[in-house]
């Protein structure tokens, strides 16, 4: 399981672009401090996807602080929002099982790690980590599978 300051590492970096958001990098600092324990923003659309909104309302419920956005009209402080919450951080964790699943099934298959980034990046999927486009490191990550990275473009050819 993550800490949350390794969410708060994944949050910050941009999916779209690969570089880091310093205003949401502040928000987090700011309110992680203990300086503030809400944070209440117009809206929540700057591309995020179910993962990403997952992990933001995640870190907000590990942090104990309080998340309000004006558009979609969310509190976590509501009853009713923090059971919605709940039900899209647990869609966000299974959408990274689903996507770890398919990654070890493409390997099984016999795929290296830069076709699988290749792939994944044509057909646009978000990283699990929020860079920009996936690597073979990001690939090997999404399995878990930590050791030395043996087929890289070099040795497949």
């Amino acid at each position: 399981m993550e800490t949350t300051n390794q969410l708060a590492a994944r949050l910050i970096a941009n999916p779209a672009t690969g570089r880091e958001r310093p205003g949401l990098e502040w928000a987090l600092r700011w309110t992680s401090d203990g300086q503030g324990k809400e944070l209440v923003v117009a809206e929540l659309s700057s591309g995020t996807s179910v993962t990403d909104l997952g992990d933001l309302l995640e870190w907000f419920f590990r942090s104990e602080a309080r998340l309000v956005s004006a558009t979609p009209g969310l509190d976590t402080a509501e009853h009713r929002v923090a059971l919605v919450a709940s039900a899209i951080i647990d869609v966000s964790s299974w959408e990274r099982e689903r996507l770890s699943g398919r990654i070890a099934w493409m390997r099984a298959e016999g795929m290296t790690l830069d076709a699988i980034a290749d792939q994944l990046n044509d057909e646009g999927t978000p990283t699990n980590s929020g860079e920009a486009r996936w690597q073979p490191s990001s690939v090997q990550a999404a399995i878990g599978d930590r050791g030395p990275e043996t087929d890289n473009r070099s040795d497949a050819l």
